[in-house]
């Protein structure tokens, strides 16, 4: 994932929101909580890709039972 973001910075968001959903599918919350890490910083803030990461975000924390912490990427949001 790290190459991704170094050679098209404009899809690694988008690209690490869907890796993370499909690790997290897989019950490997701690891993997608990683790959969305390696994309931050490239994340545009007030874009759609900033929607799409803050609500992934949000939905880790919550699987991992981290309410605050889902809480506080919620704030991102507004």
């Amino acid at each position: 994932m790290a190459h991704l973001v170094k050679r098209k910075p404009e899809q690694a968001v988008a690209r690490a929101v869907k890796g993370a959903q499909k690790l997290l599918d897989e019950g490997q919350g701690k891993q997608a909580l990683n790959v969305l890490t390696l994309a931050k910083p490239v994340l545009v803030a007030g874009s759609k890709d900033a929607a799409a990461y803050y609500t992934m975000l949000a939905t880790i924390h919550r699987s991992m039972g981290n309410e605050q912490a889902a809480e506080r990427a919620e704030k991102n949001l507004a």
